[in-house]
């Protein structure tokens, strides 16, 4: 009976020996299929994440979006990272990533995750696009931690803007320690809040399956340098002025606020604030007024200006490092609200990039009013991290400052004077009609040939109203043309309004300061295109 049962253990041993086992680890990463350089012709050869690109391929761990097409600078969605986590554990546990097609085809992907443990639940929308910090907590889990040992010393709080209280921070540290990220520059910023391309992704993914491709770095944490809002007034208050603009004929038309950069009157503040001047001063915190004699370089676009300010022994600002924020930090702004020159507000950055219409923004609860434009946004040290810009009307602390990092795109110039600025920037291009009294208002009667249906002054303002059936242009010509008639007269959006059956822009034309609004208004069962006009 002994020798029965050793016989069938003995022959269970053999049956179970012939079974061929994967055995988990880096080893299971290999080339499954070739990759011929060109096979996707928008990865171009030299390009840095080409040789990621095809050994991700190789692996079967990324495909192309079509057979000719990889899309590097295409973002990456949930559904494609969860894929990606899915085929990295599985080809790294079983040597093969062999998911069977489901609907939607992402589908089986995620519940493999789920029942590994990658993921905790399901998300809301596969289709929208992944946040780095979301792509971080996916590849965190994607393999185990013995497949991600710390390599690198990267000190606790280090990263600057990945804050130690974030549900993502420790998915994020993880893979910075096994040297899978290093972040986009060289202070390790993460912009956990951003999207990642494909590109960017082809990187990552090769680096977890190969420790070979793994970088190395070092990000030690920075030392507390904080100060009070007492001790950052004093030290920072003098780099912050009031200035001022003025017409042909002398009359103060706008005011706003600027920050020096260089002892010898170097200064930024915002295009719009400067935008048709015809000249301008300054008032410093300690009172003493100054000529601006020019501007060095502008950008619309940027809504910036770098000026020179006749006069020596400013004090500049420190410049911080503005690509590097994270949201929830402690910030400070000083400006001139409403004419109150320096005034200190303070706040936390809300968003550390919020991006509008293609650029980047600080958003931030530190208050900013009409004449902040163009004043300091400071982080706790007393540096200059954003140009005060805006702010969303209608909304709660929802204020807005140009990142710093555009000042290198601003440059420098050869210094202009103010004459030479508004005959490039502000001068009359639209070949439309103009408002009798209020050149250069374009007249929007004249534009679309729409009849004035009624018109009256009230309290200093012209009103002029077209009757919407009378309009038989299209809407590109009847609102979009018309706003770039505006734009090409030198009229630049300042605010916006909703309520009361009515929704109006209101532009002003600082060279000639006009204020124009222009919207829909509903009175009773009619629509109406409604022009303002006033001169100020």
């Amino acid at each position: 009976m002994k020798k029965k049962l050793l016989s069938l253990l003995l022959s269970a041993l053999l049956a179970v020996a012939s079974i061929p086992f994967a055995f988990a680890g880096y080893e299971n990463f290999t080339a499954a299929k070739s990759y011929v350089q060109g096979q996707f012709t928008d990865v171009p050869v030299g390009a840095w994440y080409a040789g990621n690109v095809a050994t991700a391929y190789e692996y079967g761990l990324i495909n192309g979006t079509t057979a000719t097409t990889f899309a590097p600078d295409d973002d990456l969605t949930l559904a494609e990272a969860v894929k990606l986590a899915a085929c990295l554990r599985s080809i790294y546990e079983t040597g093969a990533a062999d998911f069977s097609s489901s609907k939607p085809w992402y589908r089986t992907y995620a519940d493999y995750a789920l029942r590994e443990g990658i993921i905790a639940a399901d998300y809301a929308n596969y289709d929208a696009n992944a946040t780095r910090a979301q792509f971080a907590v996916l590849f965190a889990a994607a393999l185990p931690d013995d497949a991600l040992p710390a390599i690198n010393d990267v000190e606790d709080g280090a990263i600057p803007d990945v804050s130690s209280a974030s549900m993502y921070a420790a998915s994020v540290y993880k893979l910075y320690r096994a040297g899978v990220l290093t972040g986009s520059n060289s202070s390790g910023r993460f912009q956990p809040s951003s999207n990642i391309t494909r590109g960017e992704v082809a990187a990552i993914v090769t680096r977890m399956a190969d420790k070979s491709l793994r970088k190395s770095i070092t990000l030690l944490k920075k030392e507390d340098t904080s100060l009070s809002s007492e001790d950052l007034f004093a030290k920072c208050s003098p780099s912050v002025f009031y200035i001022e603009i003025y017409d042909k004929a002398g009359n103060a038309t706008a005011a706003g606020s600027g920050v020096f950069l260089t002892a010898s009157g170097e200064a930024v503040t915002n295009y719009h604030v400067i935008e048709g001047a015809a000249s301008a001063k300054i008032q410093t915190a300690d009172g003493k007024v100054y000529d601006v004699s020019g501007v060095y370089a502008y950008d619309e676009e940027l809504d910036l200006a770098r000026i020179k300010v006749n006069g020596s022994g400013f004090t500049p600002v420190s410049i911080g490092d503005s690509a590097s924020l994270a949201t929830g930090a402690k910030v400070y702004a000083i400006g001139s609200p409403q004419g109150l020159s320096n005034t200190l507000s303070d706040g936390i950055i809300s968003n550390a990039k919020r991006t509008i219409s293609g650029m980047d923004y600080i958003q931030t609860t530190a208050a900013i009013s009409h004449g902040s434009s163009g004043g300091a946004l400071l982080n706790a040290s007393g540096e200059l991290i954003g140009i005060t810009s805006a702010y969303i009307d209608g909304g709660q602390n929802l204020n807005l400052a140009i990142p710093a990092y555009y000042l290198d795109e601003l440059g420098t110039g050869s210094l202009k004077s103010f004459a030479d600025l508004t005959g490039q920037a502000s001068q009359v291009n639209s070949k439309v009609a103009c408002y009798d009294g209020y050149y250069p208002a374009p007249d929007y009667g004249a534009y679309t040939g729409a009849p004035v249906y009624s018109k009256n002054l009230t309290d200093g303002i012209q009103h002029y109203y077209y009757d919407l059936r009378s309009i038989s242009t299209g809407v590109e010509v009847a609102v979009d043309g018309y706003i770039g008639c505006l734009e090409d007269n030198g009229f630049r959006v300042v605010n916006a309004s909703e309520g009361d059956g009515q929704t109006m822009l209101y532009y002003y034309q600082n060279g000639y300061s006009i204020a124009l609004g222009f919207g829909l208004e509903e009175v009773g069962q009619r629509a109406f295109i409604h022009i303002m006009l006033q001169k100020s």
